[in-house]
Formats: C-alpha cells, sequence, structure tokens
C-alpha cells in the first residue's frame, strides 16, 4: 500500500512538472512571437515618414482620426437600410466593446516603450472597437447595397474596400494593435456580420418589429455606449473630452475645498456676530441694571 502510494504521488509530481514545462513552453513560444510582432511594428514606425499623409488620419482624437469614416457610414448604413442593419450594427458594437474588456489584451505601447502609438480607439487591444466595426458596416454596405446599376455597385464596393483598408493602414501604422489583435478584430467583425444576417433572415424573417423594442435596443446601446465613456475617462483614455483625471480631479477638489472655505467663513462670520449680540446685550442689561 505505502508503495501504491509513492507510485501515485510521483505520478502526481511528474504529471505537474509536465503542465508546468508544457506551461513554460508555451509562454516562451508566445512571447518569441510577440518580440517578432513588435520588430515589424517598429519597422514599420521607422517609415512612417515615406507616408506623412496618414499621420493626419491616425490620432486618438475621434473627429481627427480615420476611424470617423466608421461611424459616418454607420449612420448613413442604418438610414439606408433601417431596423435590419441598425439591430446588427448595434449588436456587433454592443458585442466588441463589452469583449474588449473582458479580454483585456494589452496594446503594443502598453508592452514595450519603444512603441510609439498615434492613435487608439478601443480601451484594450481584442477586438478592436474600430476594426471589428469596420468589417460589419463596410461589409453590409458593400455587400447589400442596391443600386440602379452595375458600375454603380462596383463603385460602391471599390470605395468601402478603400475605407476598410484606410482605417487597417492607419491602425498598423499608427502602431494601434499587434497584428494578431488585428487579425482577430477582422475575424470577430465578418463573423458578427454573418451571424447578424442570418439573425435577421431566422429569427425575425423580415419582420416589423413593435416600436416599444426598437425603443429598449436604442436604450441599450446608447447606455453601452455611455458606460463605455465612463470607463474611459476614469482610466485617462476617453476619445471625447479629453480632460485628464488628475486635472478633473484637482479642479473637483479646488472646488469642494472653495465651499469649505466659504461655509468656514459664514461659520466664523455668524459666531461674531452672536458674539457681538450677546455683548450688546449685557451691556443693555447691564445699563438698564444701572
Amino acid at each position: 500500500a505505502s508503495d501504491d502510494g509513492g507510485r501515485r504521488r510521483r505520478d502526481e509530481r511528474d504529471s505537474r512538472g509536465l503542465l508546468t514545462r508544457a506551461s513554460d513552453a508555451i509562454d516562451a513560444a508566445w512571447n518569441s512571437y510577440l518580440d517578432n510582432e513588435l520588430d515589424v511594428l517598429l519597422w514599420v514606425q521607422g517609415k512612417r515618414h515615406l507616408l506623412p499623409f496618414l499621420a493626419r488620419l491616425t490620432s486618438t482624437h475621434p473627429l481627427h482620426d480615420a476611424s470617423l469614416l466608421v461611424w459616418a457610414a454607420a449612420a448613413a448604413a442604418m438610414v439606408l437600410h433601417g431596423y435590419a442593419c441598425a439591430f446588427t450594427i448595434a449588436g456587433n458594437f454592443i458585442a466588441s466593446m463589452v469583449l474588449n474588456l473582458i479580454v483585456g489584451a494589452r496594446c503594443p505601447a502598453d508592452v514595450d516603450g519603444r512603441v510609439v502609438q498615434l492613435g487608439r480607439v478601443s480601451a484594450w487591444g481584442a477586438p478592436a472597437v474600430e476594426v471589428a466595426m469596420a468589417c460589419v458596416v463596410f461589409g453590409w454596405l458593400g455587400a447589400g447595397l442596391e443600386t440602379d446599376t452595375d458600375k454603380a455597385r462596383l463603385w460602391t464596393v471599390v470605395g468601402c474596400v478603400v475605407a476598410w483598408l484606410l482605417v487597417m493602414m492607419t491602425r498598423l501604422y499608427g502602431a494601434a494593435y499587434f497584428l494578431w489583435q488585428l487579425a482577430l478584430s477582422v475575424a470577430f467583425g465578418f463573423g458578427g456580420l454573418a451571424f447578424g444576417k442570418h439573425a435577421q433572415a431566422t429569427w425575425f424573417g423580415g419582420r416589423r418589429l413593435p416600436m416599444g423594442i426598437k425603443l429598449a435596443c436604442a436604450f441599450v446601446v446608447f447606455a453601452t455606449l455611455l458606460a463605455h465613456l465612463a470607463y474611459r475617462a476614469e482610466h485617462n483614455g476617453a476619445p471625447i473630452g479629453r480632460i485628464p483625471k488628475q486635472e478633473f480631479l484637482r479642479v473637483l477638489g479646488g472646488i469642494l475645498d472653495g465651499q469649505d472655505d466659504e461655509a468656514g467663513v459664514e461659520g466664523d462670520d455668524a459666531a461674531a456676530f452672536g458674539a457681538g449680540g450677546a455683548y450688546g446685550a449685557g451691556g443693555v442689561g447691564g445699563a438698564a441694571a444701572g
């Protein structure tokens, strides 16, 4: 019995050692792969002067970044295609933001200080929200827009492809994400587009939904967007407002300190007035008594 117990313990130690060695080997291979990707991004970073116009299209400010094309095209697509398109875009938008926060994959600039990041929209690396939504929006417009002539349809497809490539190039040019994060975001976006079209065809069957459901979906999208902006503001990464967290806290603290000072001054004035009133009353009382 003791021999069997000893063998079991040795087998357990061997199995744990095997798992540890396998985990170490996987970590080493993954780190080596990330080093290769960092070398590629640093090489691209060294060649930025060859494409200076991309620097003007890559920014952390939402109105100065090429990702603005995605949101403008999304608004146009929802107007042109109605609720079916809005359902797909909103669903993928929420899913990509939530999954981005859950996964929490670090971006190149967070891993290596040599990487100079020019612009990034997503809080984390995978899936990149603007990349995934570029696949959804431009994929929907390119595949689903009905035109009068084949030539107009061809130009529509070409325009969507060019806009999608521009967004992808600016993400790579600005060293916003690792290559594997871009690939995962593209797969997630096109997969979400296919799932949205499938859901529209099978779940709804082209039927018009009640206005209450539409308003509920719009509220969920709006609440998700506000939650995302609040999270980014808390981590000094809000794309709107551009007010650093420390500066915000300093101003807010100054306002609160000012209110406390005013309350203290008012309290001192009231105390002084009360003391003066008591002295005056004592003087009048003493005079009356005299």
